[in-house]
């Protein structure tokens, strides 16, 4: 950007002030190097997750029990031709379904509770690599 080439292949932007947040992003991260060792996978870079877009309203919105707002930026060198190679995205939507699988998973021994009547956020947002519909 600007002449500067970035140092990282995969960014994924969170708010590190919120726990499910950071827990996910981390997951995310983790299952991501798992399929893709060669990738530098970084944390909120090359912006950091808190900045203000489509992401922070929804944490206005809905509030941390309802809502975790992550956004993924892709280097444009893993891009061929305008598109991103179906092998790396689908690497990047497994990894995502591996770290959300994972938070979905009450811990041994855990109940689950029920919430009250509040408003239910959307499922997914769309970043600006356009990888996943809500």
């Amino acid at each position: 950007m600007h002449g500067v080439v970035r140092r990282g292949d995969v960014g994924i932007l969170y708010d590190p002030a919120r726990a499910h947040e950071r827990a996910l992003a981390s997951r995310w991260r983790r299952a991501l190097q798992a399929r893709r060792p060669q990738w530098i996978v970084r944390r909120n870079y090359p912006y950091r997750g808190t900045n203000d877009g489509f992401t922070t309203y929804l944490r206005k919105r809905y509030g941390d029990d309802a809502y975790a707002g992550l956004e993924l930026e892709v280097n444009q060198k893993r891009v061929q031709d305008d598109e991103m190679p179906a092998a790396d995205r689908a690497a990047i939507v497994a990894a995502l379904c591996d770290a959300l699988a994972r938070a979905a998973r009450p811990p041994q021994g855990a109940r689950s509770a029920t919430s009250g009547g509040s408003e239910a956020a959307p499922a997914a947002s769309v970043g600006k690599a356009g990888l996943f519909s809500a």
